[in-house]
Formats: structure tokens, sequence, C-alpha cells
């Protein structure tokens, strides 16, 4: 077996690991796979894939959202995910990397930076945090197309919103859009105060914030539909 060949299949390994976790994969996928960390390291050398954090690995194909965001040590959310989705954002907001990050985050790391761990919020005038408080699972790195627009909605003016909300149905394959109702339930700020942490911010909330839209109550139907109640 020639050396190219053998360069060939753990390449494809490599590539089918991240391909089952959309993109993004931890360390111990790799070991799942029968892949060594010498191998891995050898695979991060040779740049079939990049590490954005110590223990996680990207395709280096992906949007540069997921990566910043995988590095920080969460998932690229709201602006960040929405623009990584080509859906229409502010081109302001592309100043800024948005992270969604579990509500008992800690040792957040620069978006710029993989070794600076972060004292607080405010080291990284770039980043903005959303803690905890999401519908959805992230799947490669990037929240999903719920979690994405019920974020937006919170840090975007509301044509922008409409203006993503409308992408994104089209997107999803519907001939119609959400109707009037339905958007301004979404875009309440009184379901969403306190789902976004800014950078200001000195530190980061102990607990998730509370938000009342949040929760399964929250779904794409079938047909395409968005839909969301308070409770």
């Amino acid at each position: 077996m020639s050396r190219h060949r053998d360069w060939s299949e753990l390449d494809a390994r490599a590539r089918a690991v991240l391909a089952q976790s959309g993109g993004v994969a931890h360390i111990s996928a790799f070991d799942a796979a029968g892949i060594t960390r010498k191998q891995v390291g050898l695979l991060h050398g040779r740049g079939v894939i990049e590490r954005p954090r110590i223990g996680w690995f990207v395709d280096p194909d992906s949007p540069w959202q997921v990566k910043r965001a995988v590095g920080v040590g969460g998932a690229a959310a709201c602006v960040s995910s929405a623009d990584a989705m080509g859906l229409p954002t502010p081109p302001s907001t592309k100043r800024s990397i948005h992270v969604a990050v579990e509500a008992h985050a800690s040792h957040l790391r620069h978006s710029r930076d993989r070794r600076w761990v972060l004292d607080s919020v405010h080291d990284d005038e770039r980043l903005e945090l959303h803690w905890g408080g999401l519908v959805d699972a992230p799947v490669g790195g990037r929240t999903s197309i719920v979690d994405t627009l019920l974020l937006l909605s919170g840090c975007v003016p509301f044509d922008w919103f409409v203006a993503a909300l409308d992408a994104a149905m089209r997107a999803l394959g519907t001939a119609h859009r959400c109707s009037m109702s339905t958007i301004a339930v979404v875009s309440r700020p009184s379901c969403l105060v306190g789902s976004v942490t800014r950078s200001t911010r000195p530190t980061p909330p102990r607990r998730a914030p509370s938000s009342r839209c949040f929760g399964s109550r929250c779904s794409v139907a079938g047909s395409g539909r968005f839909g969301c109640r308070c409770r």
C-alpha cells in the first residue's frame, strides 16, 4: 500500500467524522472512529482539519463565524449564524461575533486568540454572548434556524428581522410568508428581555436569563410556517 493511499484513507475517515457531526467534532469522535491522537495531530498539521479550540476540530471549509464561535467555546448564534446561513443582516453587525454558550460556561476564549482566556466579557469587545435558553441543540457549530431567528429578533432593527425571516421561509421552500401577528409575537421585547449579554457587561451571569418565549413552544412546522407562543 502506497504512502499516498495511506493519507487518502485517513483523510477520508477524518472528513467522515466531521460530516457526521455537521463539520464540528470533539477529539472523542475521532477516538471512536479509530483515529489516534497522533493521527489527529498529523491531520491538523496537513490542514485536513482545523483546531479552533483545544480538543475541538472543524472542517476547513466551515464558515468563519463557526470557527470563531467554536474557538470561543460555543456556537455561532444570532446575526453570526444568520450571516453564515446567507440570511440578510445589517452590515454593522459583521464587526462582532455572536456566540451562544451554556448558562454555566466558564473559561471562554477571545474570538481572535484561542490562547487568551477571558476573565470577563469586556476583554473581547468584538464578542457578544447569548447565555443558555436555546430551543434546539446547536448543530455544526451554529444555532438552529429557530434559535437564530429568535435571537436575531432582539438584536437587529425590526425591518432587518422581517427580511431575515422572509428569506428563511423562502429557503425552507415555502411560497408564503409568516403573518405579521406571528412575527410580532416572536419579536415581542417582553419575551426576549435578558436573552443577550453584550460585551460591555463586566462579568457573565451565573444563571441562564429567563425568557418566556424560549422552549418547546417555538418551532418550524412541517409546512414551513414559523410560530411562537409566549407562556
